[in-house]
């Protein structure tokens, strides 16, 4: 029977019993045997051997159940192997403990070593210069308490194939390769223990369901805690600090949680190296060279359970899995997207992680506007498609600016890959990805291409990339630079490195090369007179540095007087041929600058503003009136309408008329107008002069006065003319009513005909009006027409009305055509009234209405 009684140390001590009684032994070294051995060979179970203070030589057997100790310390009782390819202590029975003790020299083999034994309890002791300090080996629920091992050759303490051990405040240092190694083991639990200045604080090596809390790994030359083929471990609150390479790394290792655990100032924080499925939660990374990364070839090494309460400098690391149409949040420290689709990651600085950005098995997806600098890869896209990289900065590396891994139709543009150590951009096993308008600057190797089916640039004019080693001229132009002349994109090719032999055709001379700068606005018209309440177009045009148009710039419009006029809209964008208008409306007189601008660049347009043009009466627009001059530019509205030009518009069509030159501000013009002189006034001549055609350019005299008078007023003297005809000749009353409507109606003609003489109109268009209506009388002369019908009263009404509306239609075809019905109409009644009005002139007897004549 045995039993365990806790000592002044804590540690469980195991006492046994027989049947009848109780019985310690205690056996001195060297006072009752002269060797450790000795006193294990005459000792029976439960005996306790107490060693004293000095140095022994020998290689000691425990094969009973026994407590061997020494008398003082472990630095005073010193264990020495005589044999050094021999255990210094082999435990080989249960229920042993051994404490105190120093273990050395056993440099082909282990100090202590436990040999499928179970309930062992190893503490207080120093283990160096050993192989291994202590080994366990296929044994199960043994503690090993407040050790010591340093300077062996290999191993601290190692448990190889061992279950369900206490490893507690045990310190372990300056071993050659590990400080704690777990090899095959499981359900074993390591708490509180120190492990500083060996290769590996502690490694787990193909072990499962064990449970490492509060442990310390500090200033290892590789790792801190490493797990290698190892599952189902838990880390929990353990510290790594400053190790060469790594504070916790899981090689190959699925199904472990680590949580609470701190890693600072390692090489990497935490790493999981082609493992799958592992759980973390509120650890904390910082101050390391790269804090976090995933890696690995394969779909399952990238599905992890990392939620937002682990944090790498302070920010949280978004590791998102079977997620779509997300953005990350701006907060972002690290960022791994997986299987995930409509992911967008924009507007953050990644830095000191494994990867700036993690794209593994992601589609549709884009990285825009990211800083990805002194990561270990700066922009990580494996096994993905339809992504597009845009904006983003990667530089300064360690290994690739931007890595392509199995993954294909992703697009690379407009980005800035510089000072990456080993390679820009990196494109391994991808096939079918476009890559241009980026800068690769002093990269290690610019870029690298395995594949040859991606494509380096985006064809011509947009061309490729810019690439600082390149040596090129820029002499030629066109797709096959062949053409004379510099396009800013070099001359001959780009060569890839990789097996693909893949090239740039298109690289530009300089960094940005593609970009269009806004270097010009113009505005037209540059200058316009307006008259009060008129509303004006303005068009303001961009252009590059190249004389280019630009799409896509947001034109400012203002006016510099709002009293004067106003803009609307106040902003336009540029179109695709680099235009954007603006209405401006006339307020009041004055003037004001119109102004397009967009950043510093700006154009601009002068505006004058007029009072309202009233022009002069001209007589009435019906009856024998003249016909209407509504701009007052000395041509007709008749006339206009017919020419297709604007009767509204005093400068339309003679910029320099009479009108416009009256009108014309005071203030000097923004642009000069060549001064004309004056064209001397002729001196009337006391002998009749035949009214001349009227030239609207030249300035009023006074024969133009004197034409212009007998024009507007000549239906006042025909009208005196026929009332001294009616006195003189004597006519009857219905003689009278006929030559009233043909007066009217020759008045009417005149009214609508002289305007035409005036206007240098086409002649074709005046000999029809003038000679169909005179064939027409002539043939009613000579066939002497009878009187007219009373029908062509109406028919005379309708033209006296088409006469007098003719200026108040706007259609160009319209007027024509009207004008074309007069003429007709004006035909027919001529016609008619022909043989009457002949004989009315001639003295012969009129007939009247129906052949009932009165003398003339």
């Amino acid at each position: 029977m045995a039993f365990l009684i806790e000592d002044e140390i804590g540690v469980n001590r195991t006492f046994f019993l027989d049947d009848i009684e109780l019985t310690i032994a205690a056996i001195y070294v060297p006072d009752d045997y002269p060797t450790i051995q000795d006193a294990v060979n005459a000792a029976s179970d439960g005996d306790t051997i107490i060693v004293r203070d000095g140095t022994y030589t020998e290689n000691v057997k425990v094969y009973k159940r026994l407590t061997i100790q020494s008398e003082n310390c472990a630095e005073n009782c010193i264990v020495q192997a005589a044999n050094s390819s021999d255990y210094v202590f082999e435990v080989l029975e249960n229920y042993v403990n051994i404490s105190g003790l120093t273990v050395e020299g056993a440099n082909g083999t282990s100090g202590i070593y436990l040999g499928g034994v179970s309930h062992c309890n190893i503490f207080n002791n120093k283990a160096s210069n050993n192989h291994f300090g202590i080994y366990l080996y296929n044994s199960s629920n043994n503690s090993l308490a407040s050790n010591i091992a340093y300077a062996n050759d290999d191993t601290g303490i190692i448990l190889s194939s061992s279950r369900n051990n206490i490893l507690t405040k045990n310190i372990i240092y300056n071993n050659r390769w590990n400080g704690i190694c777990l090899y095959n083991s499981s359900n074993n639990s390591l708490a509180s223990n120190i492990a500083y200045d060996t290769n590996n604080g502690i490694i787990l090596d193909e072990s499962s369901s064990n449970t490492l809390t509060h442990n310390t790994a500090y200033n290892n030359g590789d790792t801190g805690i490493i797990l290698v083929y190892s599952s189902s471990n838990m880390l929990i609150n353990n510290t790594v600090d400053n190790n060469t390479h790594n504070g916790i790394w899981l090689d190959n290792s699925s199904d472990n949680t680590l949580t609470c655990n701190i890693a600072n100032s390692n090489n990497w924080g935490i790493v999981l190296y082609t493992s799958c499925d592992n759980a973390l939660k509120d650890n904390t990374m910082s101050g390391n060279g790269y804090n976090f990364g995933v890696s690995g070839w394969l779909f399952s090494h990238f599905i992890q359970d990392i939620d937002t309460s682990n944090e790498v400098n302070g920010k949280p690391i978004y590791y998102w899995v079977d997620q779509k149409d997300k953005q990350i949040p701006n907060d972002a420290g690290y960022v791994g997207i997986v299987n995930s689709t409509n992911i967008t990651v924009k507007d953050l600085r990644l830095t000191n992680n494994g990867q700036g950005v993690l794209f593994a098995y992601t589609s549709n997806s884009k990285i825009e506007n990211v800083t990805a600098s002194e990561n270990y890869y700066g922009i990580y896209v494996e096994g993905s498609s339809s992504n597009t990289l845009s904006k983003n900065s990667a530089n300064n590396n360690w290994i690739f600016g931007i890595l392509l891994q199995y993954s294909s139709d992703n697009v690379i543009v407009n980005n800035c890959v510089s000072n990456n150590r080993e390679s820009g951009i990196h494109l391994s096993n991808s096939n079918y990805n476009l890559i241009y308008h980026n800068n690769l600057i002093d990269n290690g190797n610019q870029a690298y291409d395995n594949t040859g089916t991606n494509l380096w640039n985006n064809n011509y004019p947009t061309g490729g990339n810019y690439w600082s080693d390149y040596t090129g001229s820029d002499s030629y132009c066109g797709p096959d630079q062949n053409v004379l002349g510099s396009d800013g994109i070099c001359d001959s090719p780009y060569n890839i490195s990789g097996d693909a032999d893949a090239q740039d055709r298109y690289p530009f001379m300089n960094r940005y090369g593609w970009l269009k700068n806004l270097t010009a606005i113009s505005v037209s018209p540059s200058t316009k007179t307006l008259y009060v309440g008129e509303t004006h177009q303005f068009m303001a045009t961009a252009k590059d540095q190249n004389g280019d148009p630009m799409a896509g710039i947001i034109i400012n419009w203002t006016s510099s007087n709002t009293a004067v006029g106003t803009v609307s809209p106040a902003f336009a964008t540029t179109d695709s041929d680099g235009k954007a208008t603006t209405s401006f409306t006339a307020s009041t007189a004055g003037t004001t600058t119109i102004k397009a601008k967009s950043g510093n660049i700006s154009g601009t347009a002068s505006v004058t503003v007029q009072k309202p043009y009233v022009p002069p009466s001209r007589g009435g627009s019906g009856g024998g009136g003249v016909p209407r001059d509504s701009d007052g530019d000395g041509v007709f509205d008749i006339v206009e309408k017919i020419k297709g030009t604007d009767p509204y518009d005093p400068c339309d069509p003679n910029p320099e008329c009479a009108a416009c030159k009256a009108l014309m501000p005071t203030t000097p013009a923004p642009t000069t107008t060549p001064v004309v002189s004056p064209t001397p006034k002729p001196t009337v001549k006391p002998t009749p002069v035949p009214t001349p055609t009227l030239p609207v350019s030249k300035e009023p005299n006074l024969w133009d006065s004197l034409k212009d008078f007998i024009i507007s007023h000549w239906q006042y003297m025909v009208a005196i003319a026929a009332i001294v005809a009616i006195v003189v000749i004597g006519l009857s009353w219905k003689q009278l009513l006929k030559l009233a409507l043909i007066g009217v109606l020759i008045s009417t003609f005149f009214s609508w005909l002289i305007p035409l003489l005036r206007s240098d109109y086409e002649w074709v268009w005046i000999l029809l009006l003038i000679i169909l209506p005179a064939l027409s009388f002539i043939a009613g002369v000579s066939k002497k027409a009878s009187s007219p019908n009373p029908i062509l009263i109406p028919v005379a009404f309708i033209t006296l009305v088409l006469v007098v509306s003719i200026s108040e239609i706007r259609n160009y075809l319209i007027a024509r055509l009207v004008i074309t019905i007069l003429d007709i109409s004006w035909s027919i009644i001529t016609y008619n009234y022909s043989s009457w009005f002949w004989n009315l002139i001639t003295g012969r007897n009129d007939s009247g209405g129906g052949g009932s004549g009165e003398s003339g």
